[in-house]
């Protein structure tokens, strides 16, 4: 059974916010049963959207905007209220008491993502939303930073979660799965029929709605920060030359271990786009039309290069925002053609929270000593209890790594 201080089972509440930065994702699950593949139920969950002017405040942490240290405080502190906050709501809505939940995994707002992609350089990232706070307004323990220990072991200090994750939910003997994340980048995890969890991948295929989201504020002089239901995408036409000036960024030609995030693909990129857009003369339409194919592209030429040489992909699980958007599924279809692509909601648990009981999967491996930690995904030198642990006031003198 799932050891835990409190009985049969454990409540675990994921927090997860991407590079959207649109709001936190909070999903409560209780885990029966034994590692490595317990049996796992997603009990309640929601999506706080932030206020404006936090969302304001976190855009402008990004290159090329210069943040000050001060500013950078006050955001964490605001930060861990309203991941608190958040937290409180979904247990309130659940009937659940605080009491009741083994730990939060917060993962914060990564303002900074630094991998070495295979350069030789010191890999290194920050990540915000303080846990001292979440940890004192909720009581309940919290498991934070969870990339920062893969860092310190040589690994990208990203996606070992969520391959653990992708093979506990999907590992079988007989179908090959491409679990497609459509954040604000696009990552994948590969799961071979009869595969062992040793040999799961997951890297990243580049821009996945961050692109989409900046050209749909534009055609809609930021009334939208998506495009809602694919509707500017379908309204446009396609500029290919476009798209295949971009696939010849190195990014699209690294062999994985790989990550990224907006220190590439944001706002710099993005305005030599929509400036090469212009003198194309693309409309507003046109360039969401024109991410929207980019971001399916990057796909399918990250599949080609990358992921059929490890197996065959029988079936493709679209989860996190993308997969609500019906242009992108069938651009995506079309890119993949012979492919079935299903969404994640299919399989029980809804795409938007995809990641975020993710977290929470990992935040209990993490509060029982289990490694999550996956040195194949992140070119790490070793599998290793991921987070820092910062305590609350019911459970952590119970601690099972005590």
């Amino acid at each position: 059974m799932v050891p835990s201080p409190f009985g049969r089972g454990a409540y675990v509440v994921g927090l997860m916010s991407g590079t959207s930065t649109d709001g936190v994702d909070a999903a409560l699950i209780r885990l029966e049963g034994a590692w490595p593949r317990p049996e796992l139920t997603v009990v309640h969950w929601l999506t706080a959207e932030f206020p404006e002017e936090m969302r304001d405040r976190l855009l402008a942490t990004y290159p090329p905007h210069e943040f000050g240290i001060e500013k950078l405080s006050k955001l964490n502190v605001d930060l861990g209220e309203f991941y608190a906050a958040t937290v409180l709501r979904c247990l309130e809505e659940a009937g659940v008491a605080a009491d009741e939940v083994l730990a939060v995994g917060s993962r914060g707002i990564t303002i900074g993502h630094f991998p070495a992609n295979g350069s030789g350089a010191v890999p290194h990232r920050i990540e915000i939303a303080e846990p001292a706070i979440i940890a004192e307004r909720t009581g309940i323990d919290v498991v934070s930073n969870h990339g920062a220990r893969d860092q310190a072991v040589g690994g990208m200090g990203v996606l070992s979660s969520t391959a653990y994750v992708d093979w506990m939910l999907f590992g079988n003997e007989t179908k090959s799965y491409a679990i497609q994340n459509f954040g604000g980048i696009g990552n994948v995890g590969y799961v071979r029929a009869g595969g062992p969890l040793e040999d799961v991948r997951a890297f990243d295929t580049g821009p996945g709605n961050v692109f989409i989201d900046m050209a749909a504020a534009d055609a809609t002089s930021g009334r939208l920060k998506f495009d809602r239901d694919g509707e500017l995408a379908r309204q446009g036409r396609v500029c290919q030359q476009i798209i295949d000036e971009i696939l010849d960024h190195p990014f699209f030609s690294t062999p994985p271990p790989r990550s990224t995030g907006r220190e590439l693909f944001g706002l710099e990129m993005y305005d030599s786009i929509r400036k090469r857009a212009s003198d194309q003369g693309l409309d507003h339409t046109d360039l969401v039309a024109t991410m929207t194919s980019l971001t399916v592209q990057a796909v399918a030429l990250t599949y080609e290069r990358f992921v059929e040489p490890l197996g065959p992909v029988d079936e493709v699980v679209v989860v996190g925002g993308g997969a609500y958007n019906p242009a992108l599924l069938d651009a995506l279809r079309g890119v993949l053609e012979g492919t079935v692509v299903t969404v994640h909601d299919e399989y029980g648990i809804p795409s938007a929270i995809r990641e975020a009981v993710t977290f929470a999967v990992g935040t209990a491996r993490s509060m029982h000593g289990l490694p999550t930690g996956h040195p194949g995904v992140t070119g790490a030198t070793r599998s290793v209890v991921l987070g820092s642990f910062t305590p609350g006031r019911f459970h952590w003198k119970q601690a099972l790594f005590r």
